[in-house]
Order: C-alpha cells, then structure tokens, then sequence
C-alpha cells in the first residue's frame, strides 16, 4: 500500500514538504523595489555613504530619484526591479529622464540600477 501524502509521478517520489510552488525558483531572483532600496541603503551604509530617500513621494516632483547618496561625491539613483510574473524590467519614464540629464549637466552622477541585473556595478560605484 502507497504511504500517505506521497505523490508518484514518473517513478520520483515526492512528499509535500519537498515541492515548491509552482515557478518559486524563477521568482527567487526577483524583489520588490522596496527591498531592493533596502538592500542598496544598507551596501551604502556599509561603504560610507549618507543616504537620502523621499518617504511620500507623492510629495515630491514626479521623476525626482529613489535615492540620493552623499560621501565625497554625489550620486542620484533610480533603482528599477525585474517583474515576477513576466521577467519584464522597470522603464525610465520621460520625467525620470529628464531629471536624470538635467543632473548630468549639473555635474551631478547619476544612475539607473536594475536587480538583480547591474548589482556589480552598483558594488562597485558605492566602494569607490
């Protein structure tokens, strides 16, 4: 008689405490942007930098960026995440991109990281 709550399929024996949700290892890479700031805020910490976040954005210019890190230098950053359910990224919108040249052009850095895609380059710009 086959033990309880065993499923068989294909000759592979698995309980239930084995499976996963269906999709749960490609949604493993993704996060929300919240967590992804969190992340960055805490690398930023770590490495030196002061940081800046506007809490009610609905408060600030539309396109105003997620984070401001301050050290020797100044940088803006537009943090942007992958969608779990299609892989799809996050997109500058028009008034993001303004900000971003108009902070260009005042000498200012600025950059648009998306996870878990430039995460090296994010480690590497705050360790510098």
């Amino acid at each position: 008689m086959p033990e309880p709550y065993i499923l068989r399929y294909r000759g592979l024996k698995r309980t239930p405490l084995q499976r996963k949700p269906w999709g749960a290892d490609s949604r493993a890479i993704y996060q929300s942007e919240n967590d992804f700031q969190s992340q960055v805020e805490e690398l930023a910490g770590y490495c030196g930098w002061t940081t800046f976040h506007v809490y009610n954005p609905r408060r600030s210019p539309a396109g105003f960026p997620d984070l401001v890190l301050f050290r020797e230098r100044i940088i803006f950053a537009e943090l942007k995440t992958r969608r779990p359910r299609d892989g799809r990224a996050g997109k500058l919108m028009p008034a993001q991109i303004e900000y971003a040249q108009t902070i260009q052009k005042a000498g200012g850095e600025y950059y648009s990281w998306l996870y878990p895609d430039n995460w090296d380059e994010l480690v590497e710009v705050l360790k510098k």
